[in-house]
């Protein structure tokens, strides 16, 4: 199984926010922890694509974590 990685520029793109507030975001905490390959920094498709699905909660704040493909959403009212 194969997922597809997305650069900053990807990210950004996908929530309507600029490559600077990605990173801001991942500073903070607000956003899922990307995945470091050597100097490239990406971001799972699949997790993104859930943190969405949830509403985007602030991932230090509320404890989200993604969930395995089998599992049950976390997030409050979400549904797989």
């Amino acid at each position: 199984m194969s997922t597809k990685l997305l650069n900053v520029k990807e990210v950004s793109e996908a929530l309507g926010i600029s490559p600077r507030s990605v990173w801001r975001m991942w500073d903070s905490g607000a956003l899922p922890a990307p995945v470091r390959l050597g100097k490239s920094v990406r971001l799972s498709a699949d997790v993104l694509e859930e943190f969405i699905r949830c509403g985007c909660p602030n991932v230090r704040k509320s404890c989200w974590q993604p969930t395995p493909v089998t599992g049950p959403c976390k997030c409050k009212g979400g549904v797989r």
